[in-house]
């Protein structure tokens, strides 16, 4: 499905049910021509918890070979949000700077995945990986949880780029719904054109969140918004 549709490369959302049959993926990949290119993470409060998550990621990490880079959500305390400001900054620049060391260390990048409250404001991220001053620590923001920042992006959008490492695309309608193709929405193309030109360089992920549409028609659709787009570029 992704060499017919064009695409080369994929960000794995995992989880503790893919254990079993993650290696063959990576094989299954190779054997395809196409490359696992970046692969979700989690860091909690819980240095146990965190510990036995991130075993399980750098040991997949290291066998495989993949030295790629890790799209990090924290799971924070449940009174995270109302702790101080720095209190919570010097928190998880703490746990986001030991994540971006191990990481290094099977040579692999960090970056923070934006999924609502105050990690996933882009300010916020900006201050973590600043204070961090970890090489290989950035930041990858998802337009499917950045509806709260349609009014003021540009703002946004100022406070990230010098650390943004990926985009992952979506249709952005005020109001929702949450998940809509890109090209379906409002305020999408402008909000991608702010980052474009503000420097912006790197990748473009596209994502199918939507467990009733069929994957292929999904990012065919998405597909078809950014050729809108480009063609609205060429004709500007």
């Amino acid at each position: 499905m992704l060499r017919k549709l064009g695409i080369k490369r994929l960000a794995y959302d995992w989880r503790y049910k893919d254990l079993d049959h993650m290696d063959l993926e990576v094989a299954a990949l190779r054997g395809e021509g196409l490359e696992m290119s970046a692969l979700w993470a989690l860091s909690q409060s819980d240095a146990a918890a965190t510990d036995a998550h991130l075993a399980i990621i750098f040991d997949f990490v290291a066998r495989n070979e993949l030295g790629i880079p890790l799209w990090v959500t924290l799971m924070a305390p449940p009174d995270y949000d109302i702790w101080g400001a720095s209190k919570r900054l010097a928190h998880t620049v703490e746990a986001m700077a030991e994540m971006a060391d191990r990481a290094a260390d099977v040579g692999c990048s960090v970056a923070l995945y934006n999924h609502g409250g105050w990690f996933g404001e882009p300010a916020s991220q900006a201050a973590i990986v600043k204070e961090a001053a970890r090489a290989n620590l950035g930041i990858v923001y998802n337009f499917r949880h950045g509806h709260a920042h349609i009014a003021d992006f540009a703002d946004h959008a100022a406070a990230m780029l010098p650390y943004l490492h990926a985009v992952n695309l979506n249709g952005m309608r005020v109001g929702g719904p949450k998940t809509l193709p890109f090209g379906s929405g409002d305020h999408e193309f402008d909000m991608l054109l702010t980052l474009l030109r503000g420097g912006y360089a790197g990748p473009l992920g596209l994502i199918n969140h939507q467990e009733t549409v069929d994957a292929e028609q999904a990012l065919r659709l998405n597909l078809n918004g950014l050729a809108r787009l480009k063609r609205w570029l060429k004709d500007a």
